[in-house]
């Protein structure tokens, strides 16, 4: 029952999303993330759950470069040690692959091992460097982003996902079967084929960007489970990915999804 407790979800503030792959596409940055949980998280969990006394970690050097972390918790009288590895990272690389090593090591222990689950995730990305959370650098040009929601699954049940940032209304509209502000009741959303849909106004494609659709999509797929999503988008798009897409075909690809999920919940 205890190291069950290890496999519990965290809260989103103690997730840390790093870029995985970025590029350009039709004149579009885009970037794929990857979530983990932060070191202090992992300390606090073995804490709370253990005992300070009854874990520890150590570090040495791995056989062909980087750092090896092994997290040995007490069970009965004997200490069990699991083991894994990183490299140095080229920004402040001992720091960077000690910690990476020990979250690695915390897998093995089944912590934030669930975040191996989590689809794809690609997020928006701003050309304004000021408009978004964090920076980064595509082809020697900087831009900035924001890290995506978490699937209901992957929150814990007993604490809601706190909101990272304050939304734009356009992005509010996006929200799956949610209208807008009630200060701003004709602010457009994904339509259905019913164009009598919320206000009457059927919205146009040109009215969001590339990334907003696709940021509306992704949140539209956290209806469906995992594996669902994974079949339906490769049945729709093949080898194709949502950042290849132009803006009137994201926008029919939102409008197809969320018909199939509407039909899926009435069946």
């Amino acid at each position: 029952m205890i190291f069950e407790r290890l496999l519990e979800p965290f809260p989103y503030e103690d997730i840390e999303w790093r870029v995985q792959q970025s590029g350009i596409t039709k004149d579009k940055p885009w970037a794929m993330v990857l979530a983990y949980v932060t070191n202090r998280a992992i300390m606090n969990r073995l804490d709370e759950i253990l005992g300070a006394d009854k874990w520890k970690n150590k570090f040495k050097k791995a056989p062909e470069g980087g750092v090896m972390c092994g997290i040995s918790i007490k069970v009965g009288d004997e200490w069990i040690t699991k083991w894994d590895g990183a490299d140095n990272t080229d920004i402040e690389s001992v720091k960077g692959g000690l910690s990476s090593s020990m979250k690695r090591a915390a897998v093995q222990w089944g912590i934030g091992r669930y975040l191996y689950n989590l689809e794809t995730n690609f997020v928006p990305v701003y050309e304004n460097v000021r408009e978004g959370k964090y920076r980064l650098k595509i082809q020697n040009k900087s831009y900035s982003w924001d890290s995506p929601d978490l699937p209901d699954w992957a929150i814990p049940k007993k604490k809601k996902q706190l909101k990272k940032r304050k939304l734009t209304l356009k992005e509010k509209a996006l929200k799956i079967g949610m209208p807008d502000d009630k200060k701003q009741p004709n602010t457009p959303k994904i339509a259905t084929e019913n164009a009598s849909e919320g206000n009457g106004i059927p919205p146009k494609p040109e009215e969001f960007t590339d990334s907003q659709l696709i940021q509306a999509i992704e949140k539209l797929s956290q209806e469906m489970i995992p594996p669902d999503w994974e079949k339906y988008k490769q049945d729709e798009l093949g080898l194709k990915h949502l950042t290849e897409l132009n803006r009137d075909e994201l926008w029919e690809f939102g409008k197809k999804l969320k018909k199939h999920i509407a039909e899926s919940q009435i069946l």
